[in-house]
């Protein structure tokens, strides 16, 4: 019996919302349902389009004009450059299930 019910993946241009200012960033978001858990999981990474030095925190990002809280622990080495792995805390970003997620990579034909 599969713990993962349903897993949607998102890539999209968010804000990172600091005190008074808004910082562009490129946020990668996974969202699971999960058998026995009845609000979904959801965590990622971002990155900054430009140099920044996060500490460990709650966080509030904004994707497609909403906002969402975040938090950020020490930050683990990562395979993109760049990126800060965070949790997300209560609800998620909204997200197509992972049959409905179109890749942008189309097999070689």
């Amino acid at each position: 019996m599969a713990l993962v019910l349903n897993e949607g993946v998102i890539d999209v241009g968010a804000e990172l919302l600091l005190g008074d200012q808004a910082l562009p960033i490129d946020c990668h978001v996974t969202i699971e349902t999960m058998r026995g858990i009845a609000e979904p999981t959801w965590y990622g990474y971002f990155t900054p389009h430009y140099g920044l030095s996060m500490l460990p925190g709650r966080y509030t990002i904004r994707v497609d004009d909403r906002e969402h809280s975040i938090l950020l622990r020490r930050l683990p080495e990562s395979n993109v450059p760049g990126a800060v792995p965070f949790w997300g805390l209560g609800t998620p970003p909204l997200v197509p299930p992972a049959d409905d997620v179109s890749t942008a990579e189309e097999p070689a034909t």
